[in-house]
């Protein structure tokens, strides 16, 4: 029997050692923990919202993470892909069970509130705050991006403040866009109109 112990032994530590490795592996490839599909699944829920509500994205008065609060659970039925790829799940779970408001800590996405489906299909609608992650949870360099048109990049860290620089014009042309657009047509409206809108009625 004593011979049989020290094999036994050596085997339970080839093991431990094995596992070890193996989760130490796993927590450097997931800093966060996995989080599968993250961003494709935040992003077709945001499509799928712009599908119901006339082309706009969720908007909120309050803070942009709370906007994030209309995909669930219509358009999402796990409400956890909205802590982001290093948010707090647990605390988001609970925040969104209360009906208390998304914050930072629980949600680490960047969302932009008052886009449009028919906007520029390159304009940046969400990302990850924290770089270092893919879409999935695991490490990469840059930051992970979803963009109106449905797709996603990872912007390297070297080229993240042109980026901004550029998102932030696109989304202004987009904002400036719009207001012409309806400034456009409130002048062909009048335009097109009778004498009798125009003028109150008189001849």
């Amino acid at each position: 029997m004593r011979h049989l112990r020290w094999p036994t032994l050596v085997v339970l530590i080839c093991l431990l050692m094995v596992a070890s490795i193996g989760l130490g592996t796993y927590h450097y490839i997931y800093p966060y923990g996995a989080r599968p599909a993250c961003l494709p699944n935040v992003l077709q829920a945001l499509r799928s919202y712009s599908l119901e509500h006339g082309g706009s994205f969720p908007n909120a008065t309050k803070a942009p993470l709370e906007a994030l609060r209309g995909l669930y659970p219509r358009y999402l039925v796990d409400c956890r892909p909205l802590a982001g790829l290093s948010g707090d799940q647990e605390l988001l779970e609970h925040q969104i069970a209360g009906n208390s408001q998304i914050t930072e800590a629980a949600s680490s996405w960047v969302y932009w509130p008052g886009l449009r489906s028919d906007d520029n299909p390159d304009i940046a609608i969400i990302w990850e705050r924290k770089p270092g992650l893919r879409f999935n949870g695991s490490r990469a360099h840059g930051h992970e991006v979803g963009f109106i048109g449905g797709h996603m990049r990872q912007v390297a860290d070297s080229a993240w403040n042109a980026f901004l620089k550029a998102q932030q014009e696109l989304r202004e042309a987009a904002v400036d866009g719009r207001t012409s657009g309806r400034n456009r047509a409130k002048t062909l409206s009048l335009t097109n109109s009778p004498p009798s809108a125009k003028h109150g009625g008189s001849e």
